[in-house]
């Protein structure tokens, strides 16, 4: 799970198997079963493709540019309960996606990298399985050490081929200015949020796409950003940017209502 920004050319997704769109924890620490419970692997067929995160019993949100510009082609399932990906575990709870929201605004160019998917069947929740809740809409986290975790790549710029762990990985990594990481990436609009190692050697990489930046309040843990882009991951990273939770609120809760 690393994704380092030191490279100028844009990884704008970190998805797995979109080429430069993809990414994953680089120089990440294993987490312990359960730490992340809302954390789900997205498949397409056999392959994991992107993480997600759950935020409620038939809704998991995750990043646009997972699912390309048109509905996906092969069908795709979401684990959730996983740590371990190298062999099915008796906590895995395996779902279809039957739907697919995209922002309407999503574009390559205007971003807006977030979807909200919509399962055949609802989680069961146990102490592996649980949703997590949003950031509120004031929220500000500037300057606060969060958390990401993912299956993404481990090294770049072999990040894709045989360099995906099978335990879920996380880092820690602290919420930038706005103005800095607009200065450091070169762009960032008003939706994103960016976050950093401070030693410049772990981001998300490949295949943390759609991933959970997450802080904690007094409350608990809490969702404030989804995985979306980044320039080159693992060294000398400068920042990584995220789909801001937070500027999503009408977006999600529309999406979630049950239609009629």
């Amino acid at each position: 799970m690393i994704l380092t920004a030191s490279v100028m050319i844009v990884i704008s997704m970190f998805s797995a198997g979109q080429g430069d769109a993809d990414i994953q924890i680089v120089d990440g620490e294993d987490a312990t079963p359960g730490q992340f419970p809302w954390q789900v692997a997205i498949f397409q067929g056999t392959h994991r493709k992107c993480g997600g995160s759950i935020i409620d019993r038939r809704h998991v949100i995750s990043a646009a540019h997972c699912f390309g510009d048109d509905h996906f082609p092969i069908p795709r399932s979401i684990i959730a309960g996983g740590h371990d990906m190298s062999k099915e575990e008796p906590t895995w709870q395996n779902r279809s996606i039957c739907h697919i929201s995209r922002h309407p605004n999503h574009t390559t160019s205007d971003m807006m990298d977030l979807v909200i998917l919509v399962l055949s069947q609802p989680w069961e929740y146990n102490e592996r399985v649980q949703p997590i809740r949003l950031a509120p809409a004031d929220s500000d986290q500037e300057g606060q050490v969060c958390t990401t975790s993912g299956w993404g790549a481990r090294e770049y710029p072999h990040a894709v081929a045989n360099n995906t762990p099978n335990i879920l990985q996380y880092i820690n990594t602290t919420i930038m200015n706005q103005q800095k990481c607009f200065d450091t990436l070169g762009k960032l609009k008003e939706t994103e949020i960016c976050a950093y190692d401070p030693t410049g050697n772990r981001s998300p990489c490949y295949g943390d796409s759609g991933g959970p930046l997450v802080c904690y309040d007094e409350k608990g843990p809490y969702l404030v950003g989804v995985v979306s882009w980044g320039k080159e991951c693992g060294i000398n990273v400068t920042a990584a940017a995220y789909a801001r939770v937070a500027k999503y609120h009408d977006f999600i809760f529309c999406r979630k209502k049950p239609k009629h």
